[in-house]
């Protein structure tokens, strides 16, 4: 597979893949003036990314269902992030929360309502 077709099979730009080959994530074949990568290896790295990012995905939660669970307006949940309470992550173009930080903020505003 070539490098363009690898690029376009991984989402990334082509200049990218070369980074990666220089790095050593990829070998690297030459034939003629193309540079061409083995077909399962970037499969293989495909999946493995997949599978990571399922994984990340799966232990964040948006800004709407954090703000729901915390029984306030997502303007607020958003306010937080501003203010650095909140640390969120994005993937794609979209704000996760960490579930964690979403039980930290719970605890705190549970403690609060016991407070007074």
């Amino acid at each position: 597979m070539t490098v363009v077709e690898a690029a376009g099979c991984l989402g990334v730009h082509s200049m990218t893949l070369h980074k990666w080959t220089r790095e050593g994530k990829f070998e690297v074949t030459r034939l003629g003036r193309k540079n061409y990568l083995d077909g399962d290896a970037v499969r293989a790295f495909k999946a493995q990314a997949e599978a990571i990012e399922r994984k990340k995905v799966a232990e964040l939660i948006s800004i709407r269902k954090a703000a729901d669970y915390l029984g306030v307006h997502f303007t607020q949940v958003y306010r937080w992030v501003r203010k650095g309470k909140l640390h969120p992550e994005m993937v794609g173009w979209q704000m996760y929360l960490t579930i964690d930080d979403v039980e930290t903020i719970k605890a705190r505003l549970d403690a609060q309502v016991v407070n007074h």
